[in-house]
């Protein structure tokens, strides 16, 4: 899990991109989950067979600021990939979280976080695979 500092939550807005190679063997959803109720919305899902999510608003700062963190799961179909252990030790996802005013001039902080290990579930005969990112707001 990784967290997210708001400089500016009453103020600014949270804007979000994932992007990524094999693409075309992926789907994305981006979720919005409470803190406290556990309840899931989904705010964003890519198209079939193109995993990646063009920057888009998630909503207020202080929306989410100790409420709700967000939850990005990419799941890939792995039927065509030869050697899977070579494709998940290459696989590289990339976060890129934002907090902006939509004013003129420098965004108040961009982080790029990138998927890792423990994110990722297997199926037992190598065929899909999930990756599941958690992000907080505080």
């Amino acid at each position: 899990m990784e967290t997210f500092k708001t400089k500016e939550p009453k103020k600014s807005k949270l804007f979000l991109q994932v992007n990524f190679d094999y693409k075309y063997l992926s789907r994305t959803w981006v979720e919005k989950e409470d803190t406290e109720t556990w309840k899931k919305t989904t705010i964003k899902d890519s198209t079939p067979g193109n995993g990646n999510i063009d920057f888009f608003e998630a909503g207020k700062s202080s929306d989410y600021q100790d409420k709700f963190r967000i939850l990005i799961k990419t799941y890939f179909d792995l039927q065509k990939i030869k050697d899977t252990d070579e494709f998940i030790k290459k696989l590289k996802i990339n976060y890129n979280l934002l907090e902006d005013d939509d004013k003129p001039g420098n965004f108040h902080q961009s982080i790029i976080y990138n998927c890792k290990a423990d994110e990722m579930i297997i199926s037992d005969n190598k065929m899909i695979l999930l990756v599941t990112k958690i992000i907080e707001i505080k």
